[in-house]
């Protein structure tokens, strides 16, 4: 990403699109290859996984879940933080299904993921966060979580519930900082 030509303007199109196009870098190109690229990974994450588990509409919630504390704790802005906890989680992941059987192997893994947390609220590797956060985030997916249950709404749901929660979340984050930013720059002038 920092060395081929390829990777600087993947970088200059997600960091400043218009100034992309003015270096002549075809912006809409380059987005679409990228979800092609993103799609073919997919797809080829699915043909492996598929003889390995059974086929369902929520087969990848697991995963995706995993792949998501691994991201968080790896640094979301540190490609190879995420890549070096992703290896961390599997081997944790390894070691508790041979040690402890597969029954509490997600709880383990969690487990590990949740005190490195707490240790470390921003990831091993970088990027932005605090104890509270971390702890109002888990406590506010716990709440729905058990909202839905006593609603009595089917599990499938919880999942899509959480995951527009988390969008709402993070653009409300993403649109604080810009009105911040703003005013910052308001009081500079």
């Amino acid at each position: 990403m920092h060395r081929t030509g390829l990777g600087l303007k993947l970088r200059a199109a997600v960091e400043n699109p218009d100034a992309a196009r003015l270096m002549s870098i075809d912006v809409t190109l380059l987005i679409a290859l990228t979800y092609a690229a993103a799609a073919l990974l997919a797809g080829i994450g699915g043909i492996l996984i598929a003889p390995l588990y059974n086929v369902a509409y929520d087969m990848g919630t697991l995963f995706g879940i995993k792949a998501f504390a691994v991201a968080i704790l790896g640094g979301l802005t540190n490609p190879w933080g995420v890549v070096i906890a992703g290896l961390a989680y599997g081997l944790v992941e390894a070691c508790a299904t041979t040690w402890l059987g597969s029954g509490s192997t997600q709880i383990v893994t969690f487990s590990v993921v949740i005190a490195a947390l707490v240790l470390a609220p921003s990831g091993l590797f970088g990027g932005r966060g605090t104890i509270l956060g971390t702890f109002l985030g888990a406590l506010l997916l716990g709440m729905l979580t058990n909202g839905l249950i006593l609603l009595g709404v089917r599990q499938f749901w919880d999942g899509v519930a959480a995951g527009i929660l988390i969008l709402v979340v993070a653009t409300l984050d993403l649109l604080v900082q810009r009105s911040a930013l703003r005013l910052a720059e308001i009081a500079e002038a």
